[in-house]
């Protein structure tokens, strides 16, 4: 498994489109993806795109992808968009890696 622990803003620009790529080879890599977003401090539509997109690609590779440590504003965005039903969304890294064991 391999945790991914952006930070900052996930938003449009160079550091989004590496993390769609370091995504993306991890899982053609057929590796356990969990992306930490607890050192994001705000995420757009582009980087709700990518999540959304990853996890697509997930699913077509067969390799699993997690999320866990939204902070309040980024599960409001989510719920709201519905996509916590397509999105494995989960409190922590502990409770993420739970499901892998």
């Amino acid at each position: 498994m391999t945790i991914l622990l952006p930070s900052g803003l996930l938003a449009m620009g160079p550091g989004l489109n590496e993390l769609r790529t370091t995504i993306r080879r991890l899982m053609d890599e057929h590796r356990m993806v969990l992306v930490n977003l607890s050192e994001v401090t705000n995420i757009d539509s582009t980087g709700i795109g990518i999540l959304v997109e990853a996890q697509a690609h997930a699913l077509s590779t067969g390799s699993p992808m997690r999320i866990c440590s939204l902070s309040p504003p980024m599960a409001f965005q989510i719920s709201r968009l519905c996509l916590n039903k397509i999105l494995p969304i989960f409190e922590n890294e502990s409770a993420a890696m739970a499901e892998w064991t």
